[in-house]
């Protein structure tokens, strides 16, 4: 039950890399290329994860999703819309980059800088949508079974300065039987322009169900300019925020507060990295976090580290700035509603210009 915390800021996420080499005729790509380093990224990439370069290689669909990342990398910076515009040219099952991600982010993590690039921190854009509105689906997860829950939940999708974000009959939509909730938002602002929607999802359960999920706000940097098929999203029941308190704390929940939790990501959105060495502060607010080491909250922390993951306990009710800094450097910030007896994710990328 100590396990949640890791998963609901999005653990399921790896790391990803190009094959040091290839089988058949297949052509070679060095690894180290994805990364823009050579010398022991490529070394590392060589040895740790050969096999699963190999089987990348292979595979058509996989290896042009991955050239299409080196491409990205040649750029001056790692442009996150550069990475997500690779995901939707080149759609894979997931299951070889998979396993190239776990190798890469166990195996060479220091020896290709993942983790620590922020270059494209106030250098980029998302695009403008070619629609007035996208549709966003969403599956919600038990963060430590990653099995679909929340079937017949409420769920809402509301701009970001919204800040009341109240269930309507024509706006609510409600969980389906796998666990998805499916939205269609606008992508027009309030002056008639076309723009990428940026807000967050609202999500409560029924308090009579057995351990429902706790009520909470689910937020990302990603700006929805297109249609996205569903991703998974790790949410966590008012019983395992409890026990997250008890073990990082020693305390309970403040019933008229809110609980946030989250992950800042670096420059490489695909797959999103998890950045090391961030903190994170509540502007204007004492607070002291508690980053994240394993899965739970780690009271010796000062930083994030490679789960990318904080935890910031019984933050008072309203809308609130977080900045976070990597070397005294402020590279995001980002504006989110807290509501009392909520969990707030965060899912948070380098700021945009």
């Amino acid at each position: 039950m100590r396990g949640w915390l890791l998963p609901i800021v999005g653990a399921a996420i790896a790391a990803c890399v190009l094959p040091s080499k290839t089988i058949d005729d297949s052509p070679t790509v060095f690894a180290s290329d994805v990364f823009g380093r050579g010398g022991t990224c490529e070394a590392c990439l060589a040895s740790s994860c050969i096999d699963e370069g190999n089987a990348c290689g292979a595979d058509y669909k996989c290896r042009d999703r991955l050239a299409c990342i080196t491409r990205c990398s040649q750029q001056p910076y790692f442009s996150p819309v550069c990475h997500d515009a690779c995901v939707r040219d080149n759609p894979t099952d997931g299951a070889l980059d998979g396993a190239l991600f776990s190798c890469a982010g166990t195996f060479c993590r220091k020896e290709c800088g993942i983790g620590s690039d922020f270059r494209c921190a106030g250098q980029y854009a998302w695009p403008t949508p070619a629609a007035t509105s996208v549709n966003v689906s969403m599956q919600i997860v038990r963060a430590l079974e990653n099995a679909p829950i929340a079937q017949g939940a409420s769920v809402i999708a509301c701009t970001a300065d919204d800040t009341r974000c109240d269930f309507t009959t024509d706006g609510t939509s409600r969980v389906d039987g796998d666990g998805v909730a499916t939205f269609r938002v606008p992508t027009v602002n309030t002056f008639g322009n076309r723009e990428a929607w940026r807000g967050y999802l609202r999500l409560e359960e029924a308090r009579d169900k057995p351990d429902p999920v706790a009520p909470s706000l689910f937020f990302q940097s990603r700006r929805e300019y297109r249609d996205r098929a569903a991703f998974q999203a790790p949410f966590a029941t008012a019983k395992e925020v409890a026990i997250a308190y008890d073990v990082g704390l020693k305390t309970t929940p403040d019933p008229t507060k809110g609980t946030v939790v989250g992950a800042i990501y670096e420059c490489r959105t695909f797959p999103p990295f998890f950045a090391d060495g961030v903190t994170v502060s509540v502007e204007g607010l004492g607070i002291a976090p508690l980053y994240v080491a394993g899965r739970s909250p780690e009271p010796t922390l000062h930083a994030t580290d490679k789960s990318g993951g904080f935890f910031l306990p019984n933050v008072p009710a309203g809308t609130h700035a977080f900045a976070f800094k990597r070397g005294g450097v402020e590279i995001a910030r980002e504006s989110m509603v807290v509501k009392a007896g909520t969990v707030t994710v965060l899912g948070v990328w380098p700021s945009t210009k």
